[in-house]
């Protein structure tokens, strides 16, 4: 008799609590895999994103070869990837987003936000150009030191938040803030946590007025 009924309970199948606990197990399991996924992701976007600033580099370099001078930041409200106008031929505005439609390049970062541009005046000028005696005024600084005090032009990505990119929220953090104040100095160093008190996720590269000089020698357009 025994046998028999412990033979009915096998056929009634799982019990509620038998259920709960596999419910459980394998959420816990969901979790353990879901972070790792996330945190691959992130670093994937963070990879692909260093190649669009390369790229957007390269493309810089490129046009200054064939132009003498730099493209102006695309300032609309509602980016189009065409540069902005110029004042005096010098750029309007030096700072904006990434004009990709006349570099030719993604004008996006590995989350599909645009990437931030702004170029010394002087390298952008269409009448006298820039010559191995421009300076570069960009700063970038890190948490501990100043990473250059001359670049020719500076590219950043808002990174996995996004805060400060156009068309997004105002960044928070003081470090954050200081790459969307307009002004020519940025901030540059390893990502800090979201939701810490100075969070940090932008991804920022530069170009070297001497990287610059060097290439246009060697291409035959200075000095």
């Amino acid at each position: 008799m025994i046998k028999i009924k412990h033979a009915l309970m096998l056929e009634k199948g799982f019990t509620l609590v038998e259920v709960a606990i596999v419910l459980v197990i394998v959420g816990l399991m969901m979790s353990a895999f879901l972070m790792p996924l996330s945190a691959q992701l992130e670093q994937r976007q963070r990879a692909e994103t260093r190649a669009i600033l390369e790229q957007a580099k390269e493309a810089l370099v490129g046009y200054a070869i064939v132009n003498k001078y730099f493209t102006c930041p695309d300032t609309q409200a509602t980016p189009t990837g065409i540069e902005g106008g110029r004042t005096a031929n010098q750029c309007t505005n030096p700072e904006g987003v990434l004009p990709w439609q006349a570099l030719g390049v993604s004008g996006q970062d590995g989350w599909g936000r645009y990437i931030r541009y702004r170029v010394t005046p002087a390298f952008s000028n269409t009448s006298t150009f820039f010559t191995l005696a421009t300076p570069g005024t960009i700063t970038v600084n890190s948490d501990i030191s100043t990473l250059t005090n001359s670049a020719a032009a500076v590219l950043i990505s808002h990174g996995l938040n996004g805060l400060g990119a156009v068309q997004m929220s105002a960044a928070t953090s003081t470090d954050e803030q200081r790459n969307t104040d307009g002004n020519a100095v940025f901030m540059s160093h390893t990502p800090t946590p979201q939701g810490s008190a100075n969070e940090f996720d932008d991804q920022v590269d530069w170009l070297s007025p001497n990287i610059l000089f060097n290439r246009m020698v060697s291409a035959g357009k200075l000095p």
